[in-house]
């Protein structure tokens, strides 16, 4: 336990310097992440601060990824005062247990080692929000779509009759989220950094103009996953104006995107323009190819009910495959189940059960 709260103590002691990949290594190499649910109660609280404190380094750092992986998990959590070790949980009065509370009071850590949750709020959602928009925006046709932040993506979706001003930090940045996916990337730095928290931060000054950066370019990427398939070609100079981006920034992103084929584009050096190759279908061509595979589920679902049924008739009488050539009298052979007989219903109504079961859940 000792040498546990020496590592941890000193990973801490990296991350509030701002030593982000000496902390992070430290980290790694002892294995602590492991076998960190079997440790006491008191290395818990600490391995827990730890990562918050990892997660700001990260962000003061200018790493976006490495910040919301630090931070996702016990932000998400709901209980993150208590797992910092700065509040107790509040428990009803016929469920109350006072050795569970003895214990949490015994976890608390002094007031003036308290870590803002209004911040570890604002850098969580705000890193969430730049890799989680363009996320959606280029896998807007998926019907499974892989979700980065479930917790995130619960906010964005969730919208009342009456959309009001915002008032909390969540809605300052969800409403900025909002803006970014509408690519009014300027409306979105109003609203996320109008909160006060950000002064917090030791070096904002320097890191402000740093994450202005990245949501022009994240405003940007949304903006070509949305819109890319409505163009034959997009010129430099506008782009340069609508983002406020230098055209060497322009120019990297467009290309990363295209390396990455995120986007299906080419650059035209003569005109300083790209252009789009049509090769993504559309909304309308996406749900009519969703709906032929549905339809070809369902009649290999209807084939595999009517093999199972005719093996089951032919294990069951062996005489059944002389009826099957001439027919119970004498004449010719009808199957029922095909001919639209007293048997097709059932197989009808199980293949319809198949198809509402396996292909159910799609658009359109």
């Amino acid at each position: 336990n000792a040498e546990y709260m020496g590592i941890l103590y000193h990973v801490y002691h990296l991350a509030l310097f701002d030593e982000f990949a000496a902390a992070r290594d430290l980290l790694l190499m002892s294995h602590l992440q492991d076998s960190i649910s079997y440790a006491l109660p008191e290395i818990q609280v600490l391995f827990n601060r730890t990562m918050v404190q990892l997660g700001l380094a990260a962000f003061r750092a200018g790493l976006i990824d490495e910040a919301h992986s630090c931070l996702q998990e016990l932000s998400s959590s709901g209980h993150i005062k208590e797992l910092l070790g700065q509040g107790v949980s509040p428990q009803r009065s016929s469920e109350r247990d006072e050795a569970r509370e003895k214990m949490q009071r015994r976890l608390l850590v002094p007031y003036h080692l308290h870590i803002s949750l209004e911040l570890i709020e604002c850098v969580h959602l705000t890193t969430a929000m730049l890799l989680e928009v363009p996320h959606m925006a280029a896998n807007a046709h998926e019907t499974r779509r892989r979700v980065l932040n479930k917790h995130f993506r619960k906010y964005l979706s969730e919208r009342g009759p009456f959309t009001g001003p915002p008032e909390s930090t969540r809605d300052y940045l969800i409403a900025g989220a909002r803006k970014l996916a509408a690519g009014d990337w300027r409306s979105c730095c109003e609203l996320v950094f109008s909160r006060s928290y950000w002064a917090l931060i030791g070096n904002w000054p320097v890191l402000k103009p740093l994450v202005e950066h990245a949501i022009k370019v994240e405003a940007l990427r949304t903006y070509f996953f949305t819109n890319a398939a409505l163009y034959d070609s997009v010129s430099m100079a506008n782009l340069v104006q609508m983002f406020a981006l230098s055209e060497s920034d322009v120019h990297a992103v467009v290309s990363k995107m295209v390396i990455a084929e995120e986007m299906h584009a080419s650059w035209d050096q003569h005109a300083t323009a790209i252009t789009m190759h049509k090769v993504e279908p559309s909304r309308l061509q996406f749900l009519a190819l969703q709906l032929a595979e549905k339809a070809g589920n369902l009649v290999e679902n209807n084939e595999r009910v009517l093999d199972i049924r005719n093996s089951a008739f032919n294990r069951g009488d062996p005489n059944a495959r002389g009826r099957r050539r001439r027919g119970a009298d004498g004449g010719p052979f009808r199957n029922d189940a095909l001919a639209g007989g007293p048997d097709n219903s059932d197989v009808v109504e199980s293949s319809f059960k198949l198809f509402r079961r396996g292909g159910g859940g799609g658009g359109g």
